[in-house]
């Protein structure tokens, strides 16, 4: 799917996502750094957020090379206005490391792992702080 989306001179498809952008749809590159990405789809008017590919965050701490290229890729999007959402990290290391280097968001095992949407409210309410929980119970989360 990504290779027909990127390859627009055939699919006019980002005329259309520019379309859907504008009705308030956020656009999230995703696996960014593995692929057919490259940096000239990075571009704050077309994209919301850059996902970083697992491949660069799992064992980050031991590698120097994926520390450099999350570090780049997150300093690269922040210049430009684009969040950040680090998947894969699935240790408490890999976390403390990419809440260092200073990305947006994290997603991944060292958070949660996957649950039933009847449990989610229940562990949002368990790490929402006081103050912040009353706009979480009073919400419509389901």
């Amino acid at each position: 799917v990504e290779s027909v989306i990127l390859d627009d001179e055939k699919t006019g498809i980002a005329a259309k996502l520019r379309h859907i952008r504008a009705a308030g749809v956020h656009l999230e590159l995703d696996d960014f750094g593995t692929g057919y990405a490259s940096l000239s789809h990075v571009n704050p008017n077309e994209i919301d957020r850059l996902k970083i590919d697992r491949r660069f965050v799992q064992n980050i701490n031991a590698n120097g090379d994926n520390t450099k290229i999350v570090r780049a890729i997150t300093e690269l999007a922040r210049g430009l206005g684009i969040s950040i959402v680090a998947e894969g990290a699935e240790t408490e290391a890999e976390l403390d490391k990419l809440m260092a280097i200073g990305c947006d968001q994290v997603q991944g095992y060292s958070i949660a792992f996957p649950m039933p949407q009847d449990q989610t409210r229940e562990w949002l309410v368990a790490r929402t702080p006081k103050r912040a929980r009353l706009t979480v119970l009073q919400g419509r989360l389901a």
